[in-house]
């Protein structure tokens, strides 16, 4: 049976005269040129760039991505979204710098079962949008009676309901964070909120609370799993890309474009990695990802 590595090494020429076609700019469909087409890694043309190695990329349905495959992802901030996912309760945001998109889904959310450090998991992808889930900081604030007006609410420590004692002890022993993915409504502190200022044995305190909102973001959720003999289940590599080519890996798997191995650091390490893994997923597809092309 020919491995699907294989079968890119030798349609390469082919894959690459496919994307390096063009159209019109007035959208009509593509006509022949008499120039040779360029590609949009480099600029050089097929013909200089045939018989060199080159990073490929095709980009696949996760869904089509076959059970047992090994999958790298591309940057370390989804490997560690992969790592606090697994050890957590619930969702891990992926930290994108607040440029997330809400019509991308996280690639790795659509696999059915991932495994990971020889756990397997159910994963699931989620999206949040700027301010959608924030953290509150509950504190007390000590005041100097001097800054209490007159007709401020004063609430004695005495006058106070149990619960709302209970949140006042809490509060005074430090502050409480309700994180982004906590529920705010069941926590006991928000009982004081409401009140300007609260007395306790003589010292005036003021309730404060500090919102802190994400930008928009993707996250994922895993979930500890059974799956059945029929179940797709990929193997996460459990490493990352080397930081020297991590951007080409990220380039070719999220564009479908393909980059001469010769620009690239540690070339020959990269080829040595990507024989390791059968494809790569950036944070928003999946692509098969092979060197094709022989060395000069």
């Amino acid at each position: 049976m020919v491995s699907r590595r294989r079968l890119l090494q030798t349609t390469g020429t082919a894959m690459l005269a496919a994307v390096t076609g063009c159209a019109s700019s007035d959208g009509d469909a593509a006509t022949e040129s008499t120039e040779e087409p360029t590609t949009a890694a480099t600029g050089d043309s097929t013909t200089e760039r045939e018989g060199q190695r080159q990073l490929a990329g095709e980009q696949v349905a996760a869904s089509d991505v076959p059970d047992g495959a090994t999958v790298s992802v591309t940057t370390p901030e989804l490997y560690s979204l992969v790592l606090d996912a697994a050890s957590a309760d619930g969702r891990v945001d992926l930290q994108s710098g607040g440029d997330a998109d809400r019509n991308e889904t996280l690639a790795l959310g659509q696999f059915e079962y991932v495994e990971f450090r020889g756990e397997t998991y159910e994963p699931t992808a989620s999206f949040a949008a700027f301010a959608a889930e924030a953290a509150y900081k509950y504190t007390l604030e000590a005041v100097d009676d001097g800054e209490v007006e007159e007709d401020d609410e004063v609430a004695s420590y005495d006058s106070l309901n149990d619960a709302e004692r209970a949140a006042v002890d809490r509060l005074l022993n430090g502050s409480v964070t309700i994180g982004h993915h906590e529920d705010r409504t069941a926590d006991d502190v928000r009982d004081v909120t409401g009140y300007e200022y609260v007395r306790v044995d003589g010292q005036t305190y003021r309730p404060q609370t500090t919102v802190g909102d994400y930008g928009p973001h993707h996250m994922l959720r895993l979930d500890a799993a059974d799956p059945g003999e029929d179940a797709q289940v990929v193997r996460i590599a459990d490493d990352v890309p080397d930081a020297g080519w991590r951007g080409a890996v990220t380039t070719v798997a999220s564009e479908d474009r393909t980059l001469l191995l010769d620009e690239v650091p540690d070339s020959d390490e990269l080829t040595e990695y990507v024989e390791t893994v059968d494809y790569f997923a950036s944070a928003a597809a999946v692509a098969a990802v092979s060197v094709v092309g022989d060395a000069e």
